[in-house]
């Protein structure tokens, strides 16, 4: 998998494999982001993620999907793994959607964390937090 077109990183998915969708791209060096890029002159086809509709927040529904129509392969799918778990922060993201999880037990997995995180951001606000408790497994209202 590769993520970025249009000279523009993250707004697609591609991958050589034609199975992976419609939209096509070739990859090309961008001066400035990457200079060799996965995949470099290679027709490659998936999801243009500016046409798909996104209603706000954060969402692991393109993640999951195209992981599903890529034949759940993670050694193809996760071929930099290392730069995943970078961006993930950690390899649990990687290794919970390798296992299956839907987005609900994935979201629900972090609200420990972040009951912890809120609890120990309220000493640093400077106003009151008026938000409404939120919880990542409420999906795209949530924080």
């Amino acid at each position: 998998m590769s993520a970025g077109a249009h000279g523009s990183p993250s707004k697609s998915w591609v991958t050589p494999a034609q199975r992976a969708g419609r939209f096509t791209f070739t990859p090309e060096p961008i001066r400035g982001m990457d200079s060799a890029p996965l995949y470099r002159g290679r027709t490659c086809y998936g999801d243009d993620l500016r046409e798909l509709p996104f209603e706000g927040g954060l969402t692991l529904r393109f993640l999951l999907d195209f992981y599903a129509r890529m034949g759940r392969d993670a050694k193809t799918f996760f071929n930099r793994s290392a730069m995943f778990d970078l961006i993930a922060g950690t390899d649990e993201l990687r290794r919970q959607i390798t296992s299956g999880l839907s987005e609900d037990r994935i979201r629900s997995s972090w609200q420990a964390d972040l009951d912890r995180y809120r609890l120990m951001r309220r000493k640093y606000l400077l106003y009151p937090d008026t938000r409404p408790e939120t919880h990542l497994s409420e999906g795209r209202n949530a924080e």
